[in-house]
């Protein structure tokens, strides 16, 4: 997984891709999972969080620093609102199995 920032006007990659995106940590760019969504803090644009269902990550572009966030779990959705707090949906996974609906056909191998 690698993510870039993309300047539309000089139609090529940003400055800050160009220069850090060989520093990005391992753990952030070797990932068997995909970023479901990256969202941007709006009183300070250099934090951004990226995240999976199971994970997130806190990231300040200016320091190039990359912290887990480890509390949240189930994540359906994440944003900030205006004055910058982090809001976070989520559901645990055994609460959405419970909801499904019994498989229509299943093969029992063996019998």
């Amino acid at each position: 997984m690698h993510f870039f920032f993309y300047d539309a006007k000089e139609r090529g990659l940003d400055a800050w891709t160009r220069a850090n995106f060989s520093k990005l940590p391992k753990e952030f760019t070797v990932r068997k999972t995909k970023f479901v969504g990256l969202r941007f803090n709006p009183v300070s644009t250099n934090i951004m969080v990226a995240y999976t269902d199971v994970l997130s990550y806190c990231i300040d572009l200016a320091k190039m620093e990359f912290r887990q966030i480890p509390r949240y779990r189930g994540i359906l959705f994440m944003d900030f609102l205006e004055n910058g707090e982090l809001t976070v949906v989520e559901r645990p996974w055994r609460h959405i199995v419970v909801e499904l609906p019994d498989p229509l056909y299943r093969v029992r191998y063996g019998t």
